[in-house]
């Protein structure tokens, strides 16, 4: 099956992709490889009936999507909250910037702008700082996007440890109990190290320099262990499901972002970029414009070089706090290098046996906690300009 089938196979739920640059690819995203939708389920257990038995974990699915939400909610809060400061922080220096210029100073219109002006700057640096006082600064958002995705690499990763049981699991009832209470087990241990109220987690992933914490138990770390004994038609299927949720909607998720739309992260990166560097251009034109003004003793040009000079550095400081806090660009690159390395261990899937795929799917693990540790630490480390 090609890459293209993969993945429009487990996105039944919202097949009718939206196009055009201005469409947002991700407004309906499910996490299709977790089976989170009932459609991509039903799906999946069409396709796949027998593999649908292994792959179903409804106790993961809902810890996950309580889980995914608040993760929502702290991203919102922290890239929102963000943006807003920066924007209205800016906002209130260029209008003071400007009042100088075009209203009379001592005038009610002067005096009232001074005031708004004055209002904007506390304002943003207020809604800037706020967070951060009282706790609600970006590694709450890291948190939870840690646990879930540690989640999500814990359902693919527990099979894969446990292969020969999730193979059996398939048919027999007795199996299945066995790998159901291997999952029970696993979700205690997960819940006592994750779901807690410090960031001493997030710290150990920051600082795993050696990529030593892969794994969710080092145990599941060696090489695969023989099929020879298992049923061969029961491995493939259920093989070619973990292929088509884990590398075929891993792949989707990274090409949504490295494509062109308005909401890629390299478009809007460049968006800011290019904004910066216009102003740059007019922040070149009002200073000339302004030593002009003092070698002719113009006092109106002089007004108008100081404001728009002003100005242009105000928004030009708005627009690289943006980028510093959004970090668009780390992402793009990101991405970019997630769908390449996904291309690559994928390239010789279908040549390989087995046990040559069972090593693929665990490399890929490797890649997976690799892209979700760059993550972290790029967005651990970014700040806007007052938090």
């Amino acid at each position: 099956m090609s890459s293209g089938d993969q993945s429009a196979s487990v996105r039944s739920a919202h097949d009718e992709d939206e196009v055009g640059f201005l469409r947002a690819p991700l407004k309906h995203w499910n996490n299709d490889d977790l089976m989170l939708a009932k459609a991509t389920r039903e799906q999946v257990q069409k396709d796949r009936p027998n593999a649908f038995r292994a792959l179903d974990w409804p106790e993961m699915r809902n810890l996950f999507h309580d889980i995914d939400e608040a993760s929502k909610i702290a991203k919102k809060n922290v890239r929102n909250n963000g943006t807003k400061a920066v924007l209205i922080a800016a906002f209130g220096l260029a209008l003071a910037a400007l009042a100088t210029w075009l209203l009379v100073p001592g005038s009610f219109a002067s005096r009232t702008a001074g005031i708004v002006a004055a209002a904007l700057l506390v304002g943003g640096i207020t809604m800037g700082v706020w967070p951060r006082l009282h706790g609600h600064h970006r590694s709450a958002w890291l948190i939870t996007r840690l646990r879930a995705e540690r989640l999500r690499q814990l359902h693919f990763q527990l099979l894969l440890a446990n292969f020969e049981v999730a193979v059996k699991a398939m048919r027999d009832p007795t199996d299945l109990k066995e790998l159901q209470e291997l999952r029970r087990k696993a979700l205690v241990r997960f819940q006592d190290r994750y779901i807690t109220p410090t960031s001493t987690t997030l710290q150990s992933i920051l600082n795993d320099q050696a990529v030593s914490l892969t794994w969710h138990d080092a145990t599941w770390a060696g090489d695969p262990s023989s099929t020879k004994d298992l049923p061969q038609e029961d491995c493939i299927e259920l093989l070619d499901a973990l292929h088509r949720l884990r590398f075929g909607v891993q792949r989707y998720y990274s090409n949504i972002h490295v494509q062109e739309h308005a909401n890629a992260p390299r478009i809007r990166s460049a968006w800011l970029d290019q904004g910066a560097n216009l102003l740059t251009i007019g922040l070149v034109v009002a200073s000339l414009v302004l030593a002009a003004a003092l070698i002719l003793g113009s006092s109106t040009w002089e007004a108008a070089g100081v404001a728009t000079t002003a100005t242009c550095a105000a928004g030009i400081a708005a627009l690289r706090s943006l980028e510093d806090g959004l970090q668009y660009d780390n992402d793009a690159r990101r991405m970019g290098w997630y769908l390449a390395a996904i291309d690559a261990l994928d390239d010789g899937y279908d040549r390989q046996r087995i046990p040559g795929r069972l090593r693929l799917h665990k490399q890929l693990e490797h890649v997976a906690y690799r892209e979700m540790q760059e993550f972290l630490i790029t967005h651990h480390r970014a700040r806007f300009l007052l938090q």
